[in-house]
């Protein structure tokens, strides 16, 4: 996992399938959107994906998603 600063707000990433996937709840506050799952649920699936990652509250499932959806998010 990395973290990069966007625009002030820490987004992370995680490997997978050979590129690395933004955690969405991060994009999304980055971006002002509240709605996460109704956020997801306009893009292509086969951009997103749940995975198990560490987070400070111990190992937990997380919606990530590939470049071409963090773009369709902005945009």
């Amino acid at each position: 996992m990395k973290t990069e600063i966007w625009a002030g707000h820490k987004i992370r990433f995680v490997w997978h399938e050979n590129e690395w996937w933004a955690v969405a709840r991060d994009v999304c506050d980055a971006l002002g959107i509240k709605l996460v799952t109704r956020a997801l649920s306009g893009l292509p699936q086969k951009g997103v994906h749940i995975m198990k990652t560490p987070t400070k509250g111990g190992i937990q499932e997380v919606n990530i998603i590939n470049e071409q959806n963090i773009y369709r998010l902005i945009f």
